[in-house]
C-alpha cells in the first residue's frame, strides 16, 4: 500500500504511468535485492524489502519469547529483575532518540474526534474503574488491575505470557511507527 508521502515523492507507481516518475526514473540508484527482482530507490524509506522486515519481526518474536522465559524466572523486586525490566525500556528510549530526527518535516494529518475518542473513553473508564475498586473494600470483591495482574502472574507461565505480550506490544508500536513513515 502506498501512503500519502510516497505518492508525493512519486514512489510506488508503475513505470508506464504517463507523467509519473517510476522508481527507475527517479534520481538515485535502483538496486536489486538478493536476486529477487525487487527494486527500490537507494536511500528511500522503502529501501528495506518486505522479506527483511518479516525476518526481523520473526527474530524479534523469538527473542521476546526467550527474554520472557528468562524474565519469568526472576524474583520480583530484586536487582536482577529490575535490570531485566529496565533493559527493554532503555532500548525503546534509545530507539526513539535515534529515529526522532527522521520525523522532522513529516506531515501528519490532524486527528479527528473519531480517531481519539475511543481511546479517551477506554482511558477514562479504566481510571474510574481502578479508583472505584481501590476505594472499595475488600479487595477480593473489588479487584484493581494490579491485584488481577498479580494473581495472573503468580505462576512462571503467567508471568512469561505477560512479559511476552508487553515486549511484542512495544515492538508493534515501534515497528508500526517505522512502517507508517514509509
Amino acid at each position: 500500500m502506498v501512503n500519502r508521502r510516497s505518492r508525493r515523492l512519486g514512489e510506488g507507481r508503475s513505470p508506464g504511468d504517463p507523467g509519473e516518475a517510476g522508481p527507475e526514473r527517479l534520481s538515485g540508484v535502483a538496486e536489486s535485492v538478493g536476486g529477487t527482482g525487487e527494486t527500490f530507490r537507494a536511500g528511500s524509506p522503502a529501501a528495506v524489502p518486505r522479506w527483511r522486515a518479516r525476518r526481523l519481526d520473526f527474530i524479534v518474536v523469538l527473542g521476546a519469547a526467550g527474554y520472557a522465559a528468562y524474565l519469568s524466572g526472576t524474583l520480583p523486586f530484586t536487582l536482577q529483575a529490575d535490570i531485566a525490566v529496565a533493559l527493554p525500556l532503555a532500548l525503546v528510549v534509545a530507539g526513539t532518540i535515534a529515529v526522532w530526527p527522521s520525523w522532522q518535516g513529516v506531515e501528519v494529518d490532524p486527528m479527528t474526534v473519531s480517531a481519539w475518542a475511543p481511546w479517551a473513553v477506554l482511558l477514562v473508564s479504566t481510571v474510574v474503574w481502578e479508583v472505584v475498586n481501590y476505594l472499595m473494600a475488600p479487595r477480593s470483591e473489588h479487584p484493581t488491575l494490579s491485584s488481577v495482574s498479580d494473581h495472573a502472574m503468580s505462576s512462571r507461565g503467567g508471568k512469561a505470557v505477560f512479559v511476552f505480550v508487553w515486549l511484542i506490544a512495544g515492538w508493534a508500536l515501534l515497528a508500526g511507527w517505522r512502517r507508517w513513515r514509509r
